[in-house]
């Protein structure tokens, strides 16, 4: 499962990579387009309608101010040098009719190209208005000229450039944003389904490789929670049929444990019998004892048994558990604090202990002492039980009693846990203590 959770994310992250290069081409392309729309629709309204109304504004107004500088000056139409030494900086004059005026003409419309080329126009373009100006000597016709620049044109194509960044920023951000988003919608299913909630569904958006994978999340998912319903079906099965073969195999061993003793009592016996008996009374015995365990492991596995917990005093627990160890030469040590509670199935709890005594009669050497340790450990109440090994001890294994043990602390969410250290073994049972403690 988290080999595949792995490969899935390498997945989006690869797939993630393809699509911020394909949206960024996307939308250049886009804003590009724009960019070349914008442009012309700026460059005809510059030279349809903004150019000609500069130009109109402007011939107006320097006529207008020509006129006032005539006439402020009292310039007759034969003062060229007065003439030619006006300008706005926008119009030129150029007086028609008048007796030289052709080389004041030419002068002025030398000095019109010098400005035109300076303001860089690319066009070629110029107006002009003839109009009547008042001299002191007379009326003559002046014709008013003036040139375009590219001002306006580099006004639209920034407006351009910039609308078309905008539209670019735009489009690949919202398409990346979506993107990001469902992306994260899929990592947060794929980290959900990792962490065993394989009823969680990853929502499929469109039919793009994105879409596909989150589909074949999903496919998985179902595929897996239909296996693992499978196998609980199955192991569930073989626990009851275990339970029953169990109470199948009991009725039998119950007459056996009843009539094999009757016999060793019954006389006379022969030497050879009577040591057939007790040999067939031990293994008897032993196997109503694996018996019992297999029909526990299938009550408690199964949850046929009751699960009850109650609050319990810890110290009552100790005190118990020390007047099951009497028989044995037991040292107890014990910290664990007079108000300290636990939260616990009294019942399940009675079957630990008296596992745990069972394997102290069986397995322990109690020539030595047994020494129990109670104290408080990270929020939890630790019972450690440490007792020499028997040289004698019989090799029948305890595994399926230390399975049923550590399933029920587990259950209690605690902790049990067994094993040889040298010549001693040590038992470590972990309960977590009740929150609540008594005043």
């Amino acid at each position: 499962m988290s080999n595949r959770v792995s490969g899935l994310k390498r997945q989006i992250q690869s797939n993630l990579k393809l699509q911020i290069i394909s949206y960024a081409f996307t939308s250049l392309l886009l804003a590009m387009i724009c960019f070349a729309l914008l442009s012309g629709i700026f460059l005809a309204a510059c030279k349809n309608m903004i150019e000609p109304a500069r130009a109109d504004f402007a011939l107006t107004r320097g006529s207008e101010g020509f006129q006032e500088y005539v006439t402020e000056y009292k310039i007759s139409s034969e003062d060229y040098s007065m003439i030619y030494g006006w300008t706005d900086g926008a119009v030129f004059s150029m007086p028609i009719g008048a007796g030289n005026g052709h080389g004041l003409q030419e002068r002025n419309r030398d000095k019109w190209q010098e400005e035109k080329g300076q303001r860089g126009d690319v066009r070629g373009t110029s107006f002009e208005a003839m109009i009547d100006i008042v001299y002191s000597d007379r009326n003559v016709t002046t014709r008013f000229l003036y040139p375009s620049d590219s001002f306006s044109v580099f006004v639209g194509i920034l407006l351009a450039g910039l609308i078309s960044f905008a539209l670019f920023f735009f489009c690949f951000y919202h398409r990346l944003k979506h993107k990001l988003d469902y992306i994260s919608e899929v990592e947060t299913g794929i980290s959900i389904l990792e962490s065993g909630d394989l009823s969680h569904l990853v929502p499929v958006k469109g039919e793009d490789e994105l879409g596909r994978l989150a589909l074949s999340v999903n496919t998985m998912s179902e595929s897996l929670s239909q296996r693992i319903h499978s196998e609980q079906q199955a192991l569930l099965s073989g626990r009851e049929i275990i339970g029953d073969l169990s109470h199948d195999i009991r009725t039998p061993l119950t007459i056996l444990s009843g009539y094999i003793p009757l016999l060793l009592e019954s006389e006379p016996l022969t030497g050879k019998q009577r040591e057939y008996l007790e040999l067939m009374n031990k293994k008897t015995g032993q196997m109503r004892k694996r018996v019992d365990e297999l029909l526990d492991y299938a009550t408690i596995y199964s949850g046929q048994a009751k699960f009850e917990r109650v609050t319990l005093p810890a110290k009552a627990l100790i005190a118990q558990l020390m007047e099951e160890l009497v028989p044995f030469p037991a040292e107890v040590t014990d910290t664990v604090g007079k108000n300290t509670h636990i939260y616990a199935d009294p019942a399940m709890l009675e079957r630990v202990f008296d596992n745990l005594l069972s394997n102290l009669h069986k397995y322990a050497d109690l020539n030595k002492p047994v020494r129990l340790c109670c104290r408080e450990e990270n929020e939890a109440m630790v019972l450690e039980l440490e007792n020499s090994i028997l040289p004698t001890a019989p090799a029948d294994g305890k595994e399926q009693g230390q399975k049923i043990m550590s399933y029920i602390m587990e259950l209690h969410g605690g902790s049990f846990e067994a094993k040889p250290q040298g010549e001693v073994y040590i038992t470590r049972i972990s309960l977590p203590i009740r929150m609540e403690r008594a005043l």
